[in-house]
């Protein structure tokens, strides 16, 4: 993990291992800890055995890949490692329109900034939200009248 640069997340993942709060001790989830690295391979030639003792690294076949451990939580960005057979398999499995880049313009901001594009975007939709307050129409008169009118009524009689 250090040629490609991963040790660093391994020991940040290391440091987070912490007991579970509540039952989950019981049941035997002890400890919680967060996501590290992972490596996607083609064919299992003692990778999985030489990463299975390292902290918050997961290890993949390509044929089964998950999105939950892709992007664990729904995040995006999880540092991934590849083997070369594995990219190959890709082009197998998926085609080779797979790793190849959507759009040239690398940077966000460029993108917003050039003016053909914001033409077309629309500002940011800002409007204000009313909130009717809970009020009680047998102890607010006011609020009893506009309710039923006949209250009104029936208070002018007795």
């Amino acid at each position: 993990m250090g040629n490609v640069g991963a040790y660093a997340d391994c020991l940040k993942v290391k440091e987070t291992k912490k007991v579970r709060a509540g039952r989950g001790k019981w049941r035997n989830r002890r400890f919680k800890q967060r996501k590290g690295p992972m490596v996607i391979f083609a064919e299992d030639n003692g990778i999985a055995r030489a990463f299975r003792n390292i902290a918050g690294v997961t290890v993949a076949k390509v044929d089964a890949l998950n999105v939950l451990d892709l992007a664990p939580g729904g995040h995006m960005g999880r540092f991934i490692v590849w083997t070369e057979g594995a990219i190959a398999k890709l082009d197998e499995i998926y085609g080779s329109k797979v790793h190849r880049p959507i759009n040239k313009e690398t940077e966000f901001k460029n993108l917003l900034e050039n003016e053909a594009i914001s033409s077309v975007l629309r500002g940011p939709v800002r409007t204000k939200k009313f909130f009717q307050i809970k009020r009680n129409g047998l102890k607010n008169r006011a609020f009893g009248k506009k309710l039923n009118p006949a209250m009104g009524v029936k208070a002018l009689k007795a």
